[in-house]
């Protein structure tokens, strides 16, 4: 996990990181403009639907939090990944739990009416990409709602996510210590298994994962996901020693 919270404000170094290229984008497209793979117009999409309740298009879904309509949109996505992607098969058992981990940390901490999850092939990166949002009460939120951890975090939204991150659960359970969001083993599967790319955007606090680097990052005052984000990029070449189970727990 990240030993310590970088002051993006302070370390112009890092405005080139992954954070940059996924997120500053999207709120302040005028200040910077990658050259756009897909995914960045993807989430440009997902902040103006999450923030404004504008409709979604193409592949963006919404989803009620209800077990009918996540079994329905979670069927829905894994249908449209085997008629597109050549390569889906054996990674299907992961994405599947992936994206329901994900939509349980939606439903059990967001306080949100609804999600929007962005799943698709992407053949010029050879990757599966998944975002799956809300417009909730952040991760930071969610532990001010339960006064859990308070005397860690203070008003710090980098603290929480950290904490969150390190499997700090804000429910009262015996046995929640121990899973928390559940975030830890998925930053492990997609990064550390899968040699992937993994960033997290909650309030104006950002991590940013790669099987070889980890940044938690405080972002400027007058940039932040009201709510909660997750980006996940899965390369479809799989390492030979790749064991879901290895990375569960």
């Amino acid at each position: 996990m990240p030993d310590s919270i970088i002051d993006i404000k302070q370390d112009e170094l890092h405005l080139n990181t992954i954070c940059r290229a996924l997120f500053v984008s999207i709120v302040s497209p005028q200040k910077y403009s990658p050259t756009s793979n897909g995914l960045l117009d993807v989430l440009l999409k997902l902040y103006r639907i999450c923030q404004n309740k504008e409709e979604t298009e193409g592949y963006i879904r919404r989803f009620y939090l209800t077990d009918e309509a996540i079994n329905n949109m979670v069927h829905s996505i894994e249908s449209a990944l085997l008629q597109e992607c050549p390569h889906y098969t054996p990674l299907r058992q992961t994405i599947s739990y992936l994206l329901d981990e994900l939509i349980c940390n939606i439903q059990q901490h967001s306080q949100a009416d609804c999600g929007y999850v962005y799943c698709r092939y992407n053949k010029s990166t050879n990757t599966i990409d998944i975002a799956i949002a809300d417009a909730g009460i952040t991760i930071y939120g969610s532990y001010v709602r339960t006064g859990k951890y308070l005397d860690i975090i203070g008003e710090n939204e980098a603290e929480a996510l950290g904490l969150a991150q390190e499997g700090y659960s804000t429910k009262d359970l015996p046995t929640a210590e121990n899973r928390g969001y559940g975030l830890s083993s998925n930053i492990r599967i997609v990064t550390d298994g899968l040699k992937g790319e993994w960033a997290i955007i909650s309030g104006n606090a950002t991590s940013v994962f790669t099987s070889s680097n980890r940044w938690l990052l405080s972002m400027p005052e007058d940039i932040e996901w009201a709510g909660t984000l997750v980006i996940a990029r899965i390369p479809l070449t799989i390492p030979p020693s790749y064991d879901l189970y290895k990375y569960i727990g």
